[in-house]
């Protein structure tokens, strides 16, 4: 009987523990179904008239960064236009030079092209280093014959050399089939002793008069002295002519 007594108490205690567990665990459900039904209650129903305003602000906004986004670029591309314009952002001085070579600061100046990549070296300048040389090719130049003569004449130079850092572009006179006249500037067929072309006084030295209204890029300066033949060696002329053919 003494067994049988304390297993009896051993079960009733169990089954009160078992009592205990269920009865917190029915309360934590009774006190989580009133935290929900607060929260349910405190909540207001949702403002479809704000949800509308909303919507509408982000619409404008949305539609303000477009016409935005639309301004910044359309400006970007006129601004690529106005900069890229070959008629503006070209250099038109062509300077009477004795040069060994033709020479052009843009690439916009050539009628016929090649890429060239290669040096020259320029004797009248020693020690200022290497030219560099992006191609090679043909210009057409359109002319005045002479201050009181305004019959077009188109000048084509041949072997022009392509060189970007060039402060202006020049026409080695004595390349050219013809007679130079160094007081007045002026420039005559040597069979015909027709006049081709004429220059004019351009910081202390003789600019090329073109026809027409050309505008665009000057990189020369006032007070600064200049030396613009280039007197290439005869070897690196050839060099870049064959490649040219290549």
């Amino acid at each position: 009987m003494g067994e049988i007594g304390e297993y009896w108490r051993d079960y009733k205690g169990y089954k009160r523990h078992q009592e205990d567990l269920r009865l917190k665990q029915q309360a934590l459900k009774e006190q989580e179904s009133t935290l929900q039904d607060e929260t349910t209650s405190t909540n207001p129903a949702p403002n479809l008239a704000a949800n509308n305003n909303y919507q509408d602000h982000s619409n404008k906004t949305q539609k303000t960064k477009n016409a935005t986004n639309d301004a910044t670029k359309d400006f970007t591309e006129d601004t690529k236009k106005k900069t890229s314009t070959p008629n503006t952002r070209r250099c038109w001085d062509w300077m009477m030079v004795s040069g060994s070579t033709h020479y052009a600061r843009n690439r916009s100046s050539f009628s016929t092209y090649r890429h060239v990549r290669g040096q020259i070296t320029s004797s009248i300048l020693p020690g200022t280093g290497r030219i560099q040389v992006l191609g090679i090719g043909a210009v057409k130049l359109n002319m005045i014959r002479g201050p009181d003569d305004p019959r077009p004449y188109t000048l084509v130079l041949k072997d022009v050399l392509h060189i970007p850092s060039a402060v202006c572009n020049g026409i080695s006179i004595f390349l050219l089939p013809v007679i130079f006249d160094v007081r007045n500037r002026r420039v005559f067929d040597s069979h015909t002793k027709e006049p081709l072309f004429y220059g004019e006084k351009y910081f202390g030295l003789d600019r090329a008069v073109l026809a027409g209204d050309t505008q665009g890029e000057t990189y020369m300066e006032d007070g600064t002295g200049y030396m613009l033949s280039i007197n290439a060696m005869e070897k690196e002329l050839e060099t870049l002519a064959r490649k040219a053919k290549h």
